[in-house]
């Protein structure tokens, strides 16, 4: 099962032992934008998702991948001859 991001960063937080609340204190957002992140009711910036990792006492990598239809429409119109 995959989880969203949501789930990770709440996942990631609660493995660091800490509450919303000390993760607020800590990362300087506030408690209830990291409830709406940890729901997927927010999508945190990358500045907001680095001091959330940062307060958990990880780092962060971002992988970014597409996946789509137009995608290999668009290979195959774009291919050199």
């Amino acid at each position: 099962m995959t989880l969203t991001l949501g789930g990770q960063m709440k996942l990631m937080r609660i493995q660091s032992g800490i509450s919303q609340e000390k993760l607020a204190e800590k990362s300087g957002l506030s408690r209830t934008f990291i409830s709406q992140i940890e729901n997927d009711h927010a999508n945190p910036s990358i500045g907001s998702l680095q001091r959330f990792t940062q307060a958990c006492g990880a780092t962060m990598s971002i992988s970014i991948s597409f996946t789509s239809s137009a995608t290999s429409d668009y290979d195959s119109d774009h291919a050199k001859d």
